[in-house]
């Protein structure tokens, strides 16, 4: 903390830091947990992950992810992209009110301009949110304001649309969760839910 201001560690430290704990979990059998550092190393951009990163505390070692963890992690940042790329065509690109929405228009329009938010944010560009499916999802539900709440420069739809797009989104998110092991290609068994 310095002045009022929390510091953020360096995403190079973070990607670091994940390198390593994918490497521990190879060692000690732990696959949940290379499974969390491999989801989270596939966050960054492909460059970031196939590059190694200088140790922090001895310079002269290089941390480098082995050949399999490499391609387990860009497979699954690619499928994970592919399954958000889906969710925004499916559940978002046009998306009709509910049956029981009292203002259809307004409703249609925030879900077109929560659509619009999230390809814009395409290539990582805005937000980087598209990285991360897991958060991307859910900031879709974050997005909308409903009766009663503030915008805070969200938009505003039906209470009933809300429900129905949210129970959507858990949906989906559950369905990424359950998915990430295959996706990553890690036997992890006891994975469980979201």
């Amino acid at each position: 903390m310095l002045s009022g201001l929390c510091l953020v560690t360096p995403a190079l430290t973070l990607l670091l830091l994940s390198r390593q704990v994918a490497k521990l979990a190879q060692e000690v059998e732990a696959p949940r947990l290379l499974l969390s550092a491999l989801y989270d190393l596939s966050r960054s951009t492909p460059s970031q992950i196939a590059s190694g990163r200088q140790s922090n505390i001895d310079p002269s070692i290089c941390i480098t992810l082995s050949q399999e963890d490499l391609f387990r992690t860009l497979r699954g940042r690619e499928i994970a992209s592919r399954f958000l790329s889906t969710f925004i065509v499916k559940e978002l690109e046009g998306r009709r009110p509910s049956h029981a929405c009292t203002r259809p228009q307004n409703c249609r329009m925030a879900f077109e301009c929560v659509t619009f938010d999230l390809l814009r944010d395409v290539n990582g560009l805005l937000c980087n949110r598209n990285s991360d499916v897991l958060f991307a999802i859910a900031e879709c539900a974050g997005l909308l304001a409903t009766e009663g709440t503030k915008t805070d420069g969200r938009f505003f739809v039906c209470r009933w649309c809300h429900a129905e797009f949210c129970d959507v989104v858990q949906r989906a998110r559950a369905e990424v969760w359950t998915s990430l092991p295959t996706w990553f290609n890690v036997e992890a068994d006891d994975w469980g839910t979201i």
